[in-house]
């Protein structure tokens, strides 16, 4: 009810849906059970969003459930994500809405479908089409709630014997619009020398990276590194494991980089504990450090803000 009335609390923040989702897909095939196939069809560009990350896990979550009971002998559940913009003619026919840049989460199912009567009062509190004790009739109205809350709004499109659509229109994050349109251009504009002396964890980071649009130069050791470094090729961002071997770690290489490109960004990574890190002088003031194991939607958020105010030529 909370969320219905828009007073629950939410800590938002900036996340990319493109790399959220499918970290939830195994959590998502546990609800719904192996009679149903989970697809995606989401978008690889996606803008960021700023909303509360456990909400949307809530979101899909109720979702999910419901389309599974919608299909009891067993069917195909499509998740998908894509960009879009509201004009006002559209914003119009939604309470609250303005138009708008938006992220469009939606989840399909080819069950039984409903009625028009029954979709209009759907996401109604303590509305239920299951039997008694099968659901108290608040995980729609509690998506609801959250899509405006969150300063978007969402809607149901349905038709019986069809399938049901449940779509959520989450705004694109207002600090994220610019980086939204750089993203584009990005594989010319912005390029990261990516040091990482282990061969399969260089190419897994340097595939994410070209994945959200940055050109990679990859170095598998501080010498190697140095001599990008000291070359003419364009730099914004050096991503350095600390820890590496041949006598330059990585604190050394960004030492070295800063004195050859004093606005050179620097961003490190590390598997050893930061107390170890402190008392053998690998760390550097003032860097930040990503600890490994991290994940994707992690190192995109910190790659993004190491590299805010980038003025390397």
């Amino acid at each position: 009810m909370l969320a219905f009335s828009r007073q629950q609390y939410l800590e938002p923040e900036s996340l990319y849906l493109d790399l959220l989702i499918p970290d939830l897909l195994g959590f998502l095939q546990q609800v719904v059970g192996d009679n149903v196939t989970i697809k995606t069809r989401i978008s690889n560009s996606l803008h960021q969003v700023f909303a509360d990350r456990g909400q949307i896990d809530n979101a899909l979550f109720h979702l999910a459930a419901n389309a599974r009971d919608a299909m009891p002998g067993g069917g195909t559940i499509t998740i998908s994500a894509q960009n879009i913009f509201i004009d006002e003619q559209e914003a119009a026919n939604h309470a609250d809405a303005e138009s708008g840049s938006f992220v469009y989460l939606a989840v399909h199912d080819d069950g039984a479908g409903m009625t028009s009567d029954v979709a209009k009062k759907a996401a109604a509190p303590f509305f239920t089409t299951k039997d008694a004790g099968r659901g108290a009739g608040l995980g729609l109205s509690t998506v609801f709630g959250f899509a405006s809350q969150s300063g978007g709004f969402a809607k149901i499109e349905s038709r019986a014997g069809e399938g049901t659509t449940v779509s959520l229109y989450l705004p694109q994050a207002m600090d994220a619009r610019g980086f939204g349109e750089a993203v584009q251009s990005r594989a010319e504009a912005q390029t990261i020398l990516l040091v990482e002396d282990e061969p399969e964890v260089r190419e897994l980071v340097s595939t994410f990276l070209r994945g959200f649009g940055y050109r990679v130069i990859e170095a598998g050791d501080g010498r190697a590194a140095r001599a990008v470094l000291e070359g003419d090729e364009r730099i914004d961002l050096l991503f350095s494991d600390i820890a590496m071997p041949y006598g330059l770690n990585g604190t050394q290489v960004a030492e070295i980089g800063r004195k050859l490109r004093p606005v050179l960004k620097i961003l490190f990574m590390s598997g050893y504990r930061e107390d170890f890190l402190i008392d053998s002088g690998q760390v550097m003031a003032g860097v930040p450090i990503i600890w490994k194991p991290y994940e994707k939607e992690e190192m995109a958020r910190m790659v993004a803000n190491a590299l805010k105010g980038s003025t390397e030529l």
